[in-house]
């Protein structure tokens, strides 16, 4: 049987680390928030973004982006594991990953290239007045449209 100051020990030690889990996961749902404010983009780290968003909102005006806080890098490494994307076998070569090659998942699908991954994960590829509306923030109208970007 386990003496009761080892047990007590062991509850406050659990409670400190699911406390210090919370905290973290805190901070993370803080660093992102959304903004009408597009200056603070940097052009450097996100090229073509204001000008495509700046259309959108002369079509928009109330449009809202939301910024992840995510690292572009770091987002399109997790996203390259063999297998988890896939593209249609009626893609051509340059969409199919380099290593897998021909080898086909699920009837058919390649698993995608390096390029394909990180052409599709691009915000900008979908900054049209039609695209857009793949990142709308479900509660919201068009009139107060939010969109996700990195």
């Amino acid at each position: 049987m386990i003496n009761k100051n080892v047990l007590k020990i062991i509850i406050i030690m659990l409670l400190l680390i699911i406390i210090n889990v919370i905290a973290s996961s805190n901070q993370i749902v803080n660093a992102a928030s959304y903004s009408s404010d597009i200056n603070g983009i940097d052009e450097s780290k996100y090229p073509g973004y204001k000008d495509k968003i700046n259309e959108l909102k002369k079509i928009y005006p109330n449009i809202q982006v939301f910024y992840t806080g995510l690292d572009w890098n770091t987002v399109i490494e997790n996203e390259r594991v063999h297998s988890r994307n896939l593209v249609p076998k009626e893609y051509g070569e340059e969409w199919r990953c380099e290593i897998c090659g021909d080898k086909t998942y699920d009837s058919g699908w390649y698993c995608a290239s390096d390029s394909a991954v990180a052409y599709l994960m691009d915000p900008r590829v979908y900054l049209t007045n039609t695209g857009i509306f793949q990142f709308q923030k479900l509660d919201t109208s068009v009139r107060n449209f939010k969109y996700r970007c990195n």
